[in-house]
């Protein structure tokens, strides 16, 4: 019957092509006659009925995708919990536990290695008195530059129970090419050294951060599902810059470009705050926080009913200023229960995120040479090579928890970040590292210190192909 039409219609083909056209559907044989007398094609060979074949195919994609809109899809969204103790006390004990946490789960990620030259060794007492090509995992406890001129490096490093540590020396001599590493190893990295350990100190080989060892690939959806990210908001700042905010509204109810934008991801910096840094109330259009969070609400509750919002704190935010940061006070914001702590691990339909406001990035690009504002991303891959979102000392304040909730122990599919106000997205082995920018004006800060923020921009992730896209608003 298949043939029969094709004849019909003045249509041949090669005997070759028989047994794929005696397969097709009704509807495809109508497809493959349409595209035919469309283009003038009298004779058909097996390449050609099956690039006709493709292209209905992607037809078909298209008609489906665009009857399933964000509004017909189900919510699919799993939070990470972390079970925060309800006060810090802050003393030394808590200090130590903290980054004794951190070296055991960071010293856990390090991909396993098979080196018959360097002997492994997991435990400082094994360093006692050995003569002998050895690779360990430490943390830098000091550095400092030798009188001869070399780089020496004081690595804390525990026994196998990590209940035990013990400092022990290492050096990198002045004329390796190791060197050039100086003012990038910071105090406080966990790093695994192979080295030439000659009794009570180790000439230092090669050195590694625990960073990505492999490609980071998400389970794709089978239909468009977007998620768009914004970032600092900063409602009630007379800076804020609410003609493009509420342009965000306007795009997510009446673009067809949103049509299958599922979830609104803000990052943080939602309102300005009250008393964040000296003389602020001047730059205040609205000095009640609770003022402030009613026109965070407005927004939110003007959001389309399809579009679910995930919001996070950051250190403008009412929340505590160490991170890891408690969500918003519930007072002001209570009837959401995507209202999240900073930063936070979300599922959104299989797609790992690991939502972070991102103020650590001041103290990567103010600490690491050749980091700057212009170019974040950077910064931003400077966490993940360490797997942890704040590892500076005397940088961003870190809450002093037994347990390192900022440790990296989970690679996310998207790290969204937020807070210097300028917009970026890099892939990096697979993961997509993005900050938004802000919807704040510059400030007279900014302006003195020659900080242009990039104002009004979102970034959209469709789940079905893992496709980036840039939004202007």
């Amino acid at each position: 019957m298949n043939l029969d039409i094709l004849r019909a219609n003045g249509i041949r083909f090669y005997k070759d092509a028989e047994d794929l056209l005696l397969k097709c559907s009704e509807e495809e044989i109508k497809y493959i006659v349409e595209y035919s007398k469309r283009y003038s094609i009298l004779v058909l060979d097996r390449s050609k009925i099956i690039n006709i074949l493709e292209k209905r195919a992607e037809l078909v994609e298209v008609v489906n995708r665009k009857q399933i809109l964000a509004r017909d899809i189900e919510e699919d969204i799993k939070v990470r919990k972390y079970e925060n103790p309800l006060k810090i006390v802050g003393n030394i004990d808590n200090f130590v536990n903290l980054y004794r946490s951190r070296y055991m789960k960071i010293s856990k990620l390090f991909p396993p290695e098979i080196n018959d030259e360097y002997v492994d060794i997991d435990d400082y007492h094994d360093l006692d008195n050995i003569k002998r090509k050895v690779q360990v995992i430490g943390m830098i406890f000091r550095k400092n530059i030798s009188k001869e001129g070399n780089l020496v490096l004081d690595l804390e490093i525990s026994n196998r129970n990590y209940d035990d540590f013990g400092i022990r020396r290492f050096v990198i001599k002045k004329d390796d090419p190791l060197f050039e590493k100086r003012n990038t190893l910071l105090e406080d990295d966990v790093i695994r050294v192979k080295a030439e350990w000659l009794g009570n100190i180790g000439i230092v080989k090669d050195i590694e951060y625990p960073d990505v060892s492999r490609q980071i690939l998400a389970k794709k959806t089978e239909y468009d599902v977007g998620i768009l990210y914004i970032s600092d908001l900063h409602f009630g700042s007379k800076h804020t810059n609410k003609r493009k905010i509420y342009k965000v509204i306007d795009f997510l109810k009446y673009n067809e470009r949103a049509s299958f934008i599922k979830y609104l991801v803000i990052i943080g910096d939602n309102v300005e705050g009250i008393g964040i840094y000296p003389e602020q109330e001047k730059e205040l259009e609205i000095t009640e926080i609770d003022k402030q969070y009613k026109l965070f609400m407005d927004f939110i509750e003007s959001l389309p009913d399809h579009v679910i919002p995930i919001f996070i704190p950051g250190n403008h935010d009412a929340t505590m200023r160490n991170e890891p940061n408690y969500i918003i006070l519930k007072d002001l914001v209570d009837r959401y229960k995507y209202s999240l702590p900073n930063p936070v691990y979300v599922d959104i339909h299989g797609v790992k995120h690991l939502i972070y406001h991102g103020t650590s990035l001041d103290s990567y690009i103010n600490t690491i040479p050749g980091m700057s504002y212009q170019d974040g991303g950077k910064a931003a891959i400077e966490m993940i090579k360490r797997r942890h979102l704040s590892s500076i000392l005397n940088g961003n304040p870190v809450a002093p928890f037994d347990d390192d909730m900022l440790v990296i122990d989970d690679l996310p599919h998207v790290l969204p970040l937020g807070h210097i106000h300028k917009r970026f997205h890099i892939k990096y082995k697979g993961m997509y590292i993005i900050n938004p920018g802000t919807f704040q004006d510059q400030t007279p800060f900014q302006k003195k210190v020659n900080l242009n923020p990039d104002v009004g921009y979102g970034y959209i992730l469709n789940l079905r192909n893992m496709e980036l896209l840039s939004v202007t608003f």
